[in-house]
């Protein structure tokens, strides 16, 4: 399992947790609550900050290596398995510097 690059990886990074609990309605109009599985996943947004060019054809490299997952990743001092759902992507410029954000779904380790 390869490790994530952590080439400027923000603080502004995200990890949202999730139980998997779902709510069904009952035909009487009472709530259902359902666990879909044991442990939470996690859906992780994991901001790059201002790369250069090479820095984020370094990144694509990496997927293109590795391919999406699962790999390690040390994330606000939690290590995660994950599976990225999208290339790394460009969502701001300045100059020639780029914030990249990936998307991942993950688990604890």
């Amino acid at each position: 399992m390869a490790a994530y690059p952590t080439t400027f990886i923000s603080r502004e990074s995200g990890i949202v947790p999730d139980a998997g609990i779902r709510t069904e309605i009952a035909d009487d109009g009472t709530l259902i609550f359902r666990r879909d599985r044991a442990v939470p996943a996690y859906g992780l947004e994991i901001l790059h900050e201002w790369l250069s060019q090479a820095e984020f054809d370094a990144l694509l490299a990496f997927v293109d290596t590795n391919g999406y997952g699962p790999h390690t990743l040390t994330l606000h001092g939690i290590n995660f398995s994950l599976t990225l759902v999208n290339l790394p992507q460009m969502v701001e410029r300045k100059g020639s510097k780029y914030n990249v954000v990936s998307k991942a779904v993950a688990v604890r380790v």
